[in-house]
């Protein structure tokens, strides 16, 4: 079966021009269509309108060397093989035409129709070789980009589900029980802090477990929580029910997606190192855990009446249930007060993150909310239904604990 190719030549000799012509009727099972060219531009503008499969280029063409016009054939965009043609062997010719591109490298004095043969062959499968390379990396970027994209897309998706999610839940909290929704906040404070004397650097599963971290608490009947909160001794089976706590709530943030790492967290929050003999099995307890163990026992016992000291005293009491480099971060703690920094507000701006700094008066001077109070969901409802009937006195004073990483940034760089 014979291939029609067709096989162009740019050479000023044309005796050398019929002779390359001959020479390739030769060449068994194909046939040639042959166009040959004396000058370069009338060349350039055949490969431009009408490229072939193959050009050949003599390396002396007037005024320029083959290797110089053949960048005048890649700048109209020719991309088949181009092989070299030259009138004696040179061997830095031929380094310097491969290095530039060319499929090969040939001398008149050794050109017969095998020769040509396999020359060309060999060019037209390296350029089919690299031409499918191309596509196929095209191909694959392609698959990069749309890749790209669809993980773009998705984690959008996925960073909206989470935001909304804990949205919801800490509302929910705050409604369902403000008491308990106040406790996360005071407990993600210190365990923030300890972090921060820890000096971990990435601390926001950490914040999210520590604020969510009374989240099973919603599911508890109120007279437990009334006894939990203020010290009183639990029943066999209210203590029983009080330990699955943390596991109910890994499990209603399990179901959220990107929240795992979290949900182990929690579900590990109670946990003391003294529960279990093997020090190998200790470390299953996730180190963001060993830090809200501390958060929350620390909470608890000032909770219940105890001073900051006394708490402080206690939980060296029973050190062996705690980590010791967690212990140890909250003794240095101890001795400074955790930092805040005042900010007036516009009540529009009121966020769960801040303390009331003072009361929070309508225009009457009447008082709607007394100072020190932890801003929540509730809250806010209420005051924003009350200020449809009276208006609010603005700016509100409001204090924002320094514990957290974007509070680090505010003040690394002195920004309010």
């Amino acid at each position: 079966m014979n291939h029609t190719l067709t096989i162009q030549a740019i050479d000023d000799d044309s005796d050398d021009l019929c002779w390359l012509e001959e020479l390739l009727w030769e060449i068994p099972n194909i046939h040639v269509n042959f166009q040959g060219f004396r000058q370069l531009d009338a060349g350039l503008a055949a490969l431009k309108d009408n490229p072939g499969d193959v050009l050949f280029l003599d390396f002396r063409l007037g005024a320029k060397t083959g290797v110089e016009a053949f960048k005048d054939i890649q700048e109209i965009g020719y991309l088949n093989p181009v092989i070299l043609l030259t009138g004696h062997g040179d061997e830095r010719i031929a380094v310097q035409a491969l290095k530039e591109g060319m499929a090969d490298y040939l001398t008149k004095a050794t050109l017969t129709a095998p020769t040509l043969q396999r020359t060309i062959f060999n060019a037209l499968e390296k350029h089919r070789l690299r031409q499918q390379n191309i596509e196929q990396k095209l191909r694959m970027e392609a698959a990069d980009r749309e890749l790209l994209r669809r993980i773009r897309s998705e984690k959008e998706v996925l960073e909206e589900t989470l935001i909304g999610s804990l949205e919801a839940m800490t509302h929910v909290l705050s409604i369902m029980n403000p008491e308990v929704f106040n406790r996360s906040i005071r407990i993600t404070r210190y365990a923030t802090a300890i972090a921060k004397q820890l000096n971990l650097s990435v601390t926001w599963k950490l914040e999210v477990a520590a604020l969510l971290s009374q989240i099973g608490f919603i599911t508890f009947p109120p007279e437990l929580l009334h006894n939990l909160a203020r010290g009183r001794g639990l029943s066999h089976q209210e203590t029983l029910l009080y330990h699955q706590y943390p596991s109910i709530g890994a499990e209603m943030i399990r179901k959220i997606p990107r929240m795992e790492k979290v949900a182990d967290i929690i579900e590990y929050q109670e946990d003391t190192l003294d529960e279990t003999t093997d020090s190998i099995e200790s470390k299953i307890v996730p180190f963001e855990s060993r830090i809200l163990k501390v958060a929350i026992d620390l909470d608890g016992l000032e909770s219940t009446g105890h001073t900051k000291q006394q708490a402080l005293d206690t939980l060296r009491q029973h050190a062996k249930k705690y980590d010791p480099a967690v212990l140890n971060a909250l003794r240095a703690l101890s001795s400074k007060t955790l930092p805040f920094k005042t900010k007036e507000v516009a009540m529009a701006d009121l966020n769960p993150s801040m303390i009331l700094a003072e009361d929070i008066r309508a225009k009457s001077g009447a008082i709607v909310l007394p100072k020190g109070q932890p801003v929540t969901f509730t809250m806010l409802t209420r005051l924003h239904n009350f200020s449809l009937f009276q208006p609010i006195r603005e700016p509100i004073q409001v204090l924002l604990p320094v514990t957290t990483l974007h509070e680090e940034l505010e003040l690394a760089t002195g920004t309010d």
